[in-house]
């Protein structure tokens, strides 16, 4: 996730400045916009990728080992 989609549309309500060692100073109260952020999207993620290791990539993997396992059966 890009930095965008979480800061960008902050950027209107935060009152800064440049400080002298080029650096920036936030002048108002910010801790209620990074508090509690919104992680849907990092969440939904998450889960396609478990789901995907459950549903497809074990499943998959099991075969191939039972297969491996009847070629070497003597």
């Amino acid at each position: 996730m890009c930095w965008k989609a979480t800061s960008q549309p902050l950027l209107d309500f935060i009152e800064w400045e440049k400080s002298l060692n080029n650096n920036v100073t936030v002048l108002n109260e910010t801790i209620d916009y990074y508090q509690y952020f919104d992680a849907t999207r990092q969440t939904e993620f998450l889960y396609d990728c478990v789901n995907e290791t459950i549903e497809r990539l074990i499943p998959e993997e099991l075969a191939y080992l039972q297969k491996y396992d009847e070629m070497k059966r003597p």
